[in-house]
Formats: structure tokens, C-alpha cells, sequence
């Protein structure tokens, strides 16, 4: 089914009124502590969807989100890392719905800011 269908999509959440929501397109309907403890199911190996291909479209997202990136931005975002990284035993771990609304949020801040 893919990153957005199905049991294993990386896209759609519930967010903190449990409707359900699109990150890609409502990024800012749902909270980042909601979203992180969604994504911890996936990132974290022990949790329930640790094993599934959820964790592996979360990883595919990353690489596409990351690689979309320009070197000043992925400079930008780094410095926000301990807003989508998650411990996975001692180790941090990306999460990428968690980078994606960190992306969308600075860069809804930066086309705001006066020029």
C-alpha cells in the first residue's frame, strides 16, 4: 500500500482531537508530542510496529525528505534534531514524520519572516 494506505502508512495520524489527519498536507493539525508517540510504535524495534514495514517506509521517508534538502537547510534542521530523533536502545533514531513537520514548520517560519 505504500507510505500513505493501510496499516503500514507513514502519512496519516491521529492527532490530540483523534481525527484522523494527513501530514503531508495538514502538517500543523497535530501536536509534536502526538505525533512523536505515534512514531514511536515504528522507531522504537520493540513496540508493535517495529518490526513491519512500517518501519521501513519510515526510513524511506527520511531518505527522501533529507534528500530534498539543500546543504544550508539540512544545517538548519540539524540543529531541531532532538525534535524528530528518538532513543531506540541508547541510540537516536530518526523519525520521519517528525523531521517532515520539523521541515514544514521552519520553513512556514522562514516564508513569514520579513524581508
Amino acid at each position: 500500500m505504500g507510505w500513505i494506505k493501510g496499516a503500514q502508512n507513514s502519512t496519516t495520524y491521529l492527532n490530540q482531537d483523534c481525527l484522523a489527519i494527513d501530514l503531508i498536507s495538514e502538517y500543523n493539525q497535530i501536536d509534536h508530542q502526538t505525533l512523536k508517540t505515534a512514531c514511536k510504535e515504528f522507531v522504537k524495534e520493540t513496540r508493535a510496529r517495529g518490526q513491519q514495514h512500517t518501519a521501513q517506509n519510515n526510513e524511506q521517508m527520511w531518505h527522501c525528505t533529507n534528500n530534498s534538502l539543500t546543504k544550508q537547510a539540512k544545517a538548519k534542521v540539524l540543529s531541531y534534531c532532538k525534535d524528530y530523533k528518538i532513543y531506540n536502545n541508547g541510540n537516536k533514531k530518526i523519525a520521519a514524520p517528525l523531521l517532515y513537520k520539523t521541515v514544514m514548520g521552519l520553513a512556514t517560519l522562514d516564508s513569514n519572516a520579513p524581508h
